[in-house]
């Protein structure tokens, strides 16, 4: 029996998913110092410069995977371990509105797919350790079409769904 690489790719991703461990900072509670959770999500920008990123679209991008981090972390446990999420954008791949809607008129399907890469982790803020880590790069699928015809869109459908799975690697976790 002969696995397909992509399976093969996902199952390894699981395994993965299964050596985490952590207690997750409900949203709203205070951490360390007094400072509140939302306050804890610091996001960066690690894509190399380029032209077809505006710095307001660059900032939208940042604030759209700290709200989307914010909004995907568990809050339902008291905070026995503060957590501080640090994540890292790394790739942006955004789509041609005008190359999508020819191709979409001449072959049913636009051309461009979008997408992004992140590095997220989370740190305790009492021992300084790296309690979760994760690197992935994800583009949504075709279900998604409306998303292929603005700039941007995939790249936050990326950031959200990103967020998510990295907030289900910390329940999982929690679990364990």
């Amino acid at each position: 029996m002969k696995i397909k690489p992509l399976v093969l790719r996902a199952l390894l991703s699981l395994l993965l998913v299964s050596s985490f461990t952590t207690q997750a900072t409900p949203l709203g509670a205070t951490a360390i110092g007094g400072e509140p959770a939302d306050n804890l999500v610091q996001v960066e920008w690690s894509v190399e410069p380029s032209k077809k990123i505006s710095e307001a679209e660059k900032t939208a991008l940042l604030e759209h995977l700290r709200l989307a981090l914010l909004a995907a972390l568990p809050n339902d446990q008291p905070a026995v371990r503060p957590l501080k999420i640090r994540a890292h954008i790394t790739a942006v791949d955004t789509v041609s509105p005008a190359l999508n809607t020819a191709s979409a008129l001449l072959l049913f399907l636009p051309f461009d797919r979008g997408g992004a890469s992140v590095e997220i982790q989370a740190v305790d803020l009492n021992t300084g350790e790296q309690v979760a880590s994760m690197t992935k790069s994800y583009s949504p699928s075709m279900r998604k079409m409306r998303a292929r015809f603005k700039k941007l869109a995939p790249a936050q459908l990326a950031l959200e769904e990103l967020a998510s799975v990295f907030s289900a690697q910390l329940a999982l976790a929690r679990t364990q």
